[in-house]
């Protein structure tokens, strides 16, 4: 029953349900937290390396996944980090992955990235709290959520110089040991449908879990309110999705493949990879019949996106106008100085996506984020604001 709790727990039918805490479980209590995160990517994002940073976050992600093989794991993608749970029989296997990717990293992006493995039963045994479900995507992509502070304080834990030692795991030169198929990250940075794309988070302030899932029901709403449904304010439309040509702008993948970051051999492979994705824009919009899988692959792909998101913090990407935005502003702000909340935000004019195709036709996820840095700047503004409450 540990081995496939995630697979058996019933799928949420919206993301909405998420304040429903009956729907929650706790997991298994052997199952282990792993955790990424790039060190200093609020300054590297500010160096405009936003795209290695989002390529690292998602790295960690994708070696697990493939190390799990056809095994469902639960995992949240963060901009600038990751965290996924995995069962014990992979614990030894998953911590020579994460050592090699952390050194990967570094080889091919200049960046440090953290990683570390942290037992459930450490997160509850320090009187934490997690629970989490499932919510039903599209077909064959379920996105998992956690309730409590239980997914943070593992992070907290990894980063902290002292405490984390025992968990951290430091990086190793095993590239060979990585399997990163399926990562991608081939196509231009996305105009916003609207006028702008939003990347928030925002975390509440409650004495119980109902009244903070109450909150985040009731923020849920306003945002509802001011930006549409789901479908009105999604950060992607069909007619912004526009593939690569560029061996510069496909020099982010192209390291990865290499495992080298030498510039002509990077530039010779996103010679490649643009030819790659010329025979995809043939296909997908002319060399095949209406409803070809090619010709359907770009809807496949907005439907698979991971652009909201919980894991004891409410994420979302989403496009409006800065009119909208204004007013979102203005209510987050109302419920920050009533000790309701905390949140960051960061706009940008286009959204960046980071791919994880495991099929072509079938399989598939592809995370969202604000250009310019998205989440791990709107983490400066939360920061701040937590750093107020005397909480850091």
């Amino acid at each position: 029953m540990s081995a496939s709790f995630y697979e058996r727990l019933p799928p949420l039918a919206r993301f909405r349900d998420i304040t429903d805490g009956a729907s929650f479980v706790e997991p298994p209590c052997d199952w282990l937290i792993a955790v990424s995160d790039v060190r200093g990517s609020t300054q590297a994002i500010e160096r405009g390396l936003y795209r290695e940073v989002n390529m690292a976050g998602a790295l960690s992600i994708i070696a697990l996944l493939n190390l799990a093989e056809s095994r469902d794991l639960p995992f949240v993608f963060g901009g600038d980090g990751a965290t996924v749970l995995i069962p014990p029989e992979l614990a030894e296997s998953a911590k020579p992955v994460l050592a090699a990717t952390a050194a990967l990293v570094d080889r091919v992006y200049q960046l440090q990235l953290r990683v570390g493995l942290v037992p459930i039963a450490d997160v509850l045994a320090a009187g934490q709290t997690l629970r989490m479900a499932r919510v039903a995507v599209a077909h064959g992509y379920h996105q998992a959520i956690f309730h409590g502070d239980g997914m943070g304080y593992a992070e907290a834990l990894v980063k902290d110089a002292a405490r984390g030692a025992a968990y951290r795991i430091d990086p190793q030169e095993n590239y060979d040991i990585i399997d990163h198929s399926g990562l991608e990250c081939r196509w231009r940075d996305v105009p916003s449908p609207r006028e702008e794309t939003v990347s928030l988070l925002i975390q509440t302030h409650a004495e119980s879990t109902e009244a903070a899932m109450a909150l985040y029901g009731q923020t849920l709403d306003r945002i509802a309110a001011i930006y549409g449904d789901e479908q009105s304010r999604h950060p992607i439309s069909l007619s912004g999705l526009t593939l690569s040509f560029s061996p510069h702008h496909l020099r982010h993948e192209a390291r990865l493949l290499l495992n080298d970051a030498a510039p002509l051999k990077v530039w010779l492979q996103g010679i490649k990879l643009a030819a790659i994705n010329l025979l995809g824009v043939l296909l997908m919009d002319g060399l095949t019949g209406a409803q070809s899988p090619w010709r359907l692959y770009k809807r496949r792909l907005l439907e698979t996106c991971d652009c909201q998101k919980f894991d004891g913090m409410l994420r979302m990407v989403l496009a409006g106008t800065s009119r909208q935005r204004a007013q979102l502003t203005s209510y987050l702000e109302q419920q920050r100085r009533a000790g309701q909340l905390i949140y960051g935000a960061h706009w940008s004019d286009r959204a960046l996506m980071t791919c994880l195709i495991f099929q072509r036709h079938g399989r598939h996820v592809h995370f969202v984020d604000g250009a310019d840095g998205g989440y791990a700047m709107a983490a400066k503004q939360f920061k701040a604001q937590l750093a107020a409450l005397g909480t850091v």
